[in-house]
């Protein structure tokens, strides 16, 4: 399907009663907020503090699968699940001086960790271009002059940039990357020269909110391949076959549990019950 026409069927799907834009035009009938002109109101309104009206199960988005097996699928994410995201955080040091570089689209879920992993600590969170994030020299220009902390980026973007430049990630704190089969060539690169900065592979579908398991790499050992590790906080996985939990070496499918968990899929019942299964 083309941008448009799945723009369309989420559109369609999900039923929003507004789309904020910067682009004042009709979208398919949905009911439009400019936010320039709402840019400006704000810069005339005396400032005060919004009382909290939230409650943990509420629903605080909806973000759609990329499709790749059929139709997108909206998957529903509580504020219970962001908060177990990048409160007390194992997997990264998140406080005030945290500053996260936004390397994906706001569609892509690991824009959840980059912006309430920054902003729900007093931190920042810093938007770049794309043409920068492909460029390993202006990036690392950005990382440096930004002073930049905390970053995630794919696995495929992490080999592509460290073949660039060896030194692209210099000054960053933590770095995580995930969602494809890690290239030892390039991970030893990166672990010989940048001691000081944490590296991790970190994994985890949409439906359990951006990342569930982590592998921090702390040494120079030469792996076949690196593994995606353990849960981080509040979440638990499982190797199950055919529902059972599996021995030591058996082979079964990863199960994930835990106050991560997605309510489950937007107008899809049957999908649901299919995915979203009891905890073993």
């Amino acid at each position: 399907a083309s941008l448009r026409e799945r723009i369309e069927y989420i559109l369609k799907d999900c039923k929003p009663k507004a789309m904020l834009t910067y682009d004042a035009d009709d979208q398919a009938g949905v009911p439009v907020i400019n936010l320039s002109e709402a840019d400006r109101r704000e810069a005339e309104d005396e400032e005060s503090e919004l009382e909290p009206v939230s409650r943990p199960n509420d629903l605080i988005y909806v973000i759609y699968t990329s499709g790749t097996t059929g139709r997108p699928k909206g998957v529903m994410v509580e504020h219970k699940n962001v908060i177990r995201l990048v409160k007390n955080a194992g997997y990264a040091k998140l406080d005030e001086r945290t500053v996260i570089l936004q390397t994906g689209a706001l569609s892509f879920d690991a824009s959840t960790f980059e912006i309430w992993g920054a902003l729900l600590h007093g931190g920042h969170v810093h938007l770049a271009d794309r043409d920068v994030i492909l460029d390993a020299r202006r990036l690392k220009g950005v990382i440096q002059e930004k002073t930049i902390t905390t970053m995630f980026t794919t696995t495929v973007l992490f080999n592509q940039l460290v073949s660039m430049n060896e030194t692209v990630f210099d000054g960053l704190g933590t770095l995580l990357f995930g969602g494809e089969k890690t290239s030892e060539t390039h991970v030893r690169k990166l672990v010989e020269r940048n001691l000081r900065i944490d590296f991790a592979n970190i994994y985890g579908p949409t439906e359990t909110t951006t990342f569930a398991v982590w592998y921090p790499i702390e040494d120079r050992t030469l792996r076949a391949k690196t593994p995606i590790g353990k849960p981080i906080s509040n979440t638990r996985a499982y190797v199950v076959n055919e529902g059972k939990l599996c021995g030591i070496g058996m082979i079964g499918e990863l199960c994930i549990a835990g106050d991560g968990v997605a309510r489950g899929y937007l107008n899809l019942p049957e999908q649901t019950a299919e995915k979203f299964v009891a905890d073993p």
